[in-house]
Parts: structure tokens; C-alpha cells; sequence
């Protein structure tokens, strides 16, 4: 009988004791040095219990280890800027500044927040991110930027208060015609602050905590009724005019009519006034004379300057069958209304204040250069002599 013997079998006992061996320093290395490190952790996060944490500053403040009331008073003391006046707006026409500190425009700096955020510097996210923050600090120094807070309302309202001390209206050209009285105010352009421009330029500058010299842009508004430089220079000629003198340019002798004055009074009294729209869409005074008025003024002139024309005289030569001018004609004239109101309007708007009388000549039928054949003569009618006593022959 034969029997077989048992295989040898392996014992790993031996090798895992070796290898726990091995491992054994380091794995202690390692918890100890987590041991050691939360230690570390906890003893530092202990000595700022209620502090923020060491390394962390607010702008150019350390806050390292302050609570947060010491905080608060360090960053309000510190924050100087938003106290400073560090902003200038200047109105490029007149020249006037405005000297403007942030807080005038709503800016101030939110020292609660600001301190909040420096004292959640390593206490906020995981935990890993905690002990992160928390050596950063320590070892680099962490900055954070004040919160700053705008309040856009009270920056508007500062805009406002600037833009009522700017701001101008527009001022219509208007004639006023009261019986003899007439006066002429000019248009004016008026000035609006642009408060949108004010504020895109503010804005940069406040977020920014910067010093700054802004020109407001100040635009020009036009009035609705207005007047350019020669229209109303035009205006005030005529209604500041003085009197009016009309004159016949050739008086016939020295009891024809004299000059005649025209006073501005009633002058004043003929002047009609409408508002009209130009080709642009602006609207524009139109000053004028009644001509009605006029007519009837210059009517009453009519009659004196009025003269009947006086005929030629001829005989008739037989011979010739010619008429033959024995005394030349004598025009007459009449005064040409339109014309003169013409001229007048022409010249009433300029400083030439002396009208002439527009007169035309009435030719008579029988003039000088008449011929027999246009006055129908065409033979000797009738001849006669008259005499009286003592006359000649000749007479």
C-alpha cells in the first residue's frame, strides 16, 4: 500500500508582517502630521475666535486680528476718499465749478460688508478651501477691495441741483403792437445740462475711487419763435424808426406841396404782425404794414399833388397840310399810390427815412408831338380875328 505525501503549503503571516513594518513609519508620519496640522489648525483658528484672520487687509488698512467693531472703525477712519472733494465739474461757458466730494454723488463705502467679507476671508467653503484661504493670508497676505455702494437716486438728485443752476430756458422772440406803442423782444437760446453725459462720466470715476475734472456738456435750445441777427435788426429798424417824410422829387414851384411827416406813432399804429414756419419747420416773426391804412393816408394827398394837364396849341397850314405848334403842351400828374406805398414798404425797415411821392405824368391828347391826322384835322375849319377898341390889325 502506498499512500502520497501532503504538497508544502505557503505562509503569508511572515510577509505581511514585513510589509506592515515597512509601512508603518509612514502611515504614523502621516497622521501624525494630520494630528499635528489640525492641530495647528484648531489652535490657530482658536486665537482668532471673533477676529478676522492674520494677513488679511481691506485696501491699503490692516485688519489683521481685529474684531469686527475695531474693523469697522479702522476702514470707516481709512476710507477718506468718498469725504474728499475729489471730483470737479466745470461749465465750459460760463466757467462756474462745482467741488464734489463721492459722498455727495451716493457713493459711501459699506464698512459693515466690507468687514463681513474680510472676516469670512478662510471660514467660508470646504474645508480644504478654508485652510487654504487661511495660509494664504498668513503666509502672502490677502487684499480685499471695499464694498462700495452707489446710490444712483441721490447721485440724480445732485445732477438735478446742477442742472437747475445751469439750465436756461428758451426765450421766443415776440412783438407786442398796443395802439402807438410796439415793442420787439428778441429770441434767446436757452442751455440744458446733458445729465445723461454727467452721469456715464461719473460713474467710471466713482467705481474707480479716482480724482477727477469734468466738463459738463452744457447743449444749446433753441426757442420756438425766433429770429436770426438781420430779421431782427430788420424788426427793430421798423419799429424803432423815427418819422417818415415824404417829398416830391420835382415841385412844380413854391406853393406845390411841401414834405410831409409821417410820425412813427402812426406808423406804429399800421404795423401788423404774423408768425411764420420757414422751409426747416422753425417759426420766424413777419412784420408789416396795413396797406389799407397807407392808401387811405396817402389818399388825402392825392388832390393836392393832382395837376391838369393843359393842351398844345396849333394852327393848320393849308399849304402843308401840317399842324404847326404855336405853344407846347403842359403835362399834368397824379399821384401813383401803389407805387409810393410800394416805396415805402421798401424802405420803412432801413434807416433811410425819406420817401419820395411817386407821381405820374398825364400827357394830354393834344400834346406837342401830335400830327393832324391823329387829331383828325384835316383842312382849315374856321379862321376869325377878333379886335377891340384901339387894337391894330396886328392885335
Amino acid at each position: 500500500m502506498h499512500f502520497a505525501s501532503p504538497a508544502p503549503q505557503f505562509d503569508p503571516t511572515p510577509a505581511r508582517r514585513n510589509i506592515g513594518w515597512f509601512l508603518a513609519a509612514p502611515v504614523t508620519a502621516v497622521l501624525l502630521s494630520l494630528v499635528l496640522s489640525a492641530v495647528l489648525i484648531a489652535n490657530y483658528q482658536s486665537r482668532h475666535q471673533g477676529r478676522i484672520f492674520t494677513g488679511v487687509m481691506v485696501g491699503d488698512v490692516d485688519v489683521s486680528q481685529m474684531d469686527r467693531a475695531t474693523a469697522e472703525e479702522a476702514i470707516a477712519e481709512a476710507v477718506a476718499y468718498t469725504y474728499a472733494e475729489t471730483i470737479t465739474l466745470t461749465d465750459p461757458t460760463s466757467g462756474r465749478q462745482w467741488q464734489l466730494t463721492p459722498a455727495d454723488v451716493g457713493l459711501a463705502v459699506d464698512v459693515p460688508a466690507t468687514v463681513e467679507a474680510a472676516y469670512q476671508t478662510g471660514r467660508s467653503g470646504g474645508p480644504l478651501q478654508r485652510v487654504r484661504d487661511m495660509f494664504n493670508g498668513w503666509y502672502y497676505g490677502r487684499t480685499i477691495s471695499p464694498i462700495m455702494v452707489l446710490d444712483e437716486a441721490k447721485l440724480n438728485e445732485k445732477l438735478a441741483e446742477i442742472a437747475a443752476e445751469v439750465n436756461q430756458p428758451a426765450v421766443n422772440a415776440a412783438v407786442e403792437v398796443a395802439g402807438e406803442t410796439a415793442v420787439y423782444t428778441p429770441g434767446q437760446s436757452g442751455r440744458a445740462l446733458d445729465m445723461a453725459d454727467a452721469r456715464a462720466r461719473l460713474l467710471p470715476v466713482l467705481t474707480g475711487l479716482q480724482s477727477a475734472q469734468i466738463e459738463l456738456l452744457v447743449n444749446q435750445t433753441s426757442p420756438t419763435i425766433y429770429d436770426d441777427a438781420p430779421g431782427a435788426a430788420r424788426i427793430q429798424r421798423i419799429i424803432d424808426g423815427g418819422p417818415v417824410t415824404f417829398y416830391l422829387q420835382e415841385p412844380l414851384d413854391s406853393e406845390d406841396l411841401a414834405p410831409v411827416t409821417l410820425p412813427p406813432e402812426q406808423l406804429r399804429q399800421w404795423l401788423r404782425v404774423e408768425v411764420t414756419e420757414q422751409a426747416d419747420g422753425s417759426l420766424t416773426h413777419n412784420v408789416f404794414l396795413d396797406e389799407n391804412a397807407a392808401r387811405q393816408w396817402l389818399a388825402q394827398y392825392g388832390e393836392q399833388i393832382y395837376r391838369e394837364p393843359v393842351n398844345a396849341r396849333f394852327y393848320f397850314d393849308d399849304a402843308t397840310q401840317e399842324l404847326v405848334l404855336v405853344s407846347p403842351h403842359i403835362n399834368g400828374r397824379e399821384l401813383d399810390i401803389e407805387a409810393t406805398l410800394e416805396q415805402l414798404k421798401a424802405q420803412v425797415e432801413t434807416p433811410n427815412r425819406s420817401v419820395p411821392f411817386i407821381v405820374n405824368d398825364i400827357v394830354p391828347t393834344v400834346n406837342a408831338n401830335a400830327t393832324a391826322e391823329e387829331l383828325g384835322i384835316t383842312e382849315l375849319v374856321s379862321e376869325a380875328t377878333t379886335w377891340f377898341y384901339g387894337s391894330s390889325d396886328a392885335r
